[in-house]
């Protein structure tokens, strides 16, 4: 009888362990903390509706985090951020360009080496019971080599900042990375017998001379390309950095100080003011491949409007350009090089980045790791075609019409730390173009104020 009793009260105790550690007890479960947070994005570039699906799939694994999208218009963007951290209504996410790093690094929460969420969800507890819960989890957090290995180039070497301490650490995450691209007219190509776009910029100067046609008062009355002002180019600082570099300038030292205005070690020669006047010839009026000059319009719309062959400009452009001309025949290829067998591109992207006002930092970021995941990214770069930040998609994009051009750059693009202040870098470049054309002094010392003008803002 005792052996008997013995049995039983086993059976009862393997009974009550299935029963505890299947989630069933007698004790009720401690109810699921629902405490709402509220993550706000403010933005420039996307529409809310680019967002929608991954903001559902995030809130369907974290239901106590709202997470809202707002678009501003650029020009309004700066100021709204300004005037919403002074007032405390200012975003938890917000985008930046990448040349704005620099001015806004004291403004971003980098991103933190360890983040632990909340995942609330349905358990099943018993014959058919089910219970909420919270799960603790870590969120997995990317590093050096992670990112390295993952997005290209010039993504990397831009997000990655000194922190107080001067340790490296990650400013903001892209959702796509754009390149400057070289738009062509096709029926003003074909007009002037010229059957394929210039690979290179001895190819480039001839078509300009092919196309470009004058008045008897020797009037530009159709020019070939829109290059060499700076007033009505809109990528004025970004073409003629791009020239710089393909010449073998080396924009800033490891200190990130500018040193485009520094001869290479043949010399004598200045790379940078060579790259310089060759911009600036294309708007002389005494030189072969004169074909514009600040009398036209701005080069977007100029191009939209069918007056001008060639535009430089990113795939942000495109979508202006079809909106306005849906008949205008043109097509996008790579840029021309100096030295095609070593190409040198140029990148431009917007940052996902965490305002140092957040209340929810680790939140914030781990939203954006969310949204950065690679499956998680495709769907937003396939509804938005916008060209990928990522290494994995570049093959299947390249072979995209509309995407090709600029994905097939990304490899090889580039960019540099233009200082704390982008306008005071932007307006340093213009006065470069602006003393040349008008004949002001040697065009190595306006490239010297203009590095000067930049250091200053570091």
């Amino acid at each position: 009888m005792r052996l008997l009793r013995k049995n039983k009260l086993m059976v009862l105790s393997l009974i009550l362990v299935f029963f505890i550690s299947s989630g069933f007890s007698c004790k009720s479960i401690k109810p699921v903390d629902k405490t709402p947070i509220d993550l706000t994005i403010w933005g420039v570039i996307d529409d809310s509706s680019d967002f929608q699906e991954l903001l559902a799939s995030y809130k369907s694994i974290h239901p106590n985090i709202n997470v809202t999208y707002k678009k501003f218009r650029p020009e309004e963007y700066e100021m709204m951020l300004l005037n919403g951290w002074a007032e405390d209504r200012g975003p938890d996410i917000f985008a930046i360009k990448d040349s704005w790093l620099g001015k806004y690094k004291s403004k971003i929460t980098p991103m933190p080496d360890k983040i632990n969420m909340t995942y609330i969800y349905q358990k099943d507890v018993f014959a058919g019971k089910k219970e909420e819960v919270a799960e603790t989890r870590p969120t997995s957090i990317p590093n050096l080599k992670d990112l390295k290995d993952s997005y290209v180039k010039a993504v990397y070497d831009e997000i990655l900042l000194p922190d107080a301490s001067s340790n490296k650490k990650v400013y903001g995450l892209p959702l796509f990375v754009d390149t400057l691209a070289l738009y062509y007219n096709q029926s003003l190509l074909e007009n002037a017998g010229i059957v394929f776009p210039p690979k290179n910029w001895e190819e480039f100067n001839e078509q300009v001379q092919k196309i470009t046609k004058f008045n008897q008062k020797n009037e530009i009355v159709q020019p070939a390309a829109a290059i060499g002002a700076s007033k009505n180019i809109k990528h004025s600082f970004d073409l003629l950095s791009l020239l710089m570099m393909q010449n073998g300038t080396i924009m800033a030292q490891a200190n990130n100080l500018a040193s485009f205005d520094r001869p290479t070690t043949d010399k004598g020669y200045y790379p940078g003011e060579t790259a310089s006047v060759f911009y600036t010839d294309f708007a002389q009026p005494t030189k072969q491949v004169y074909t514009w000059n600040e009398t036209f319009p701005m080069d977007l719309d100029a191009f939209r409007q069918n007056q001008v062959a060639f535009f430089f400009g990113y795939n942000e452009d495109l979508a202006y350009i079809k909106d306005g001309a849906p008949k205008l025949n043109f097509a996008v290829a790579p840029l021309p090089q100096v030295n095609e067998s070593v190409p040198v591109n140029f990148a431009s992207f917007w940052l996902q980045t965490v305002s140092f006002k957040s209340n929810h930092t680790n939140e914030a970021w781990d939203f954006i790791l969310y949204f950065s995941q690679k499956d998680n990214l495709k769907k937003y770069l396939d509804k938005t075609k916008k060209p990928t930040p990522l290494k994995a998609f570049i093959e299947e994009q390249s072979k995209d019409i509309e995407l090709s051009a600029f994905t097939s750059q990304l490899l090889t693009a580039q960019n540099w730390y233009r200082g704390k202040n982008y306008e005071v870098a932007q307006g340093a470049f213009n006065e470069i173009i602006d003393k040349i054309l008008e004949g002001e002094g040697n065009p190595r010392q306006a490239i010297s104020t203009a590095a000067q003008k930049i250091n200053q803002t570091y």
